[in-house]
């Protein structure tokens, strides 16, 4: 993971205007890929987070000094390493993230064929237990590399990651979040 000192240098040169909106292209060739093959670059600009110790509303605030995606932002990047197993646990102290529907091809097409370069599932949070929960307007968007990259043998660690952008779909002010900021 990159220091504070880069994180923050990197910030500082941000044009003015700038907003962090990547497709999902760019997601897994550019960041996603990177992250694996142990590149530094990529953890300059989203942060390496267990999303699952920290309930979704905190973490636009909590990490905003290590991402270039600030609190007042409406969607919200980080990596996090892959627990193992196919039902991964994706709970917190106060709920858990569902998956909703199936998981999702991500292609693309060049040259008139179409190559698949990743995939992607959709959650939702529930506060509360598994058996008695409230949905929230919490969505993640959590982003896979093909299962053939990651054994190809050219990923820097054992470890693996996923790419997850969280939003809160709700229409809400972004002052809403302003009491989570640290006083």
């Amino acid at each position: 993971m990159a220091d504070m000192n880069t994180i923050q240098a990197a910030i500082r040169i941000m044009p003015v205007g700038y907003r962090f909106k990547p497709t999902e292209e760019e997601l897994l060739q550019h960041y996603l890929m990177r992250k694996h093959l142990g590149i530094a670059e990529a953890s300059c600009v989203i942060p390496e987070v267990d999303l699952y110790g920290w309930e979704p509303e905190e973490l636009p605030t909590k990490f905003s000094e290590s991402s270039v995606v600030q609190p007042e932002d409406l969607q919200w990047w980080f990596f996090c390493e892959k627990r193992p197993g196919l039902m991964r646990q994706r709970s917190t102290n106060g709920g858990f993230w569902k998956k909703t529907g199936r998981t999702i091809e991500v292609k693309i097409s060049r040259d008139g064929s179409e190559r698949v370069i990743g995939s992607k599932n959709i959650l939702m949070f529930f506060r509360g237990t598994f058996s008695n929960n409230t949905k929230t307007e919490w969505v993640m968007h959590e982003f896979h590399l093909p299962e053939n990259a990651l054994q190809d043998g050219l990923m820097s660690d054992s470890k693996s990651y996923t790419l997850c952008m969280i939003m809160c779909i709700k229409s809400t002010p972004a002052n809403e979040f302003r009491q989570y900021l640290p006083q």
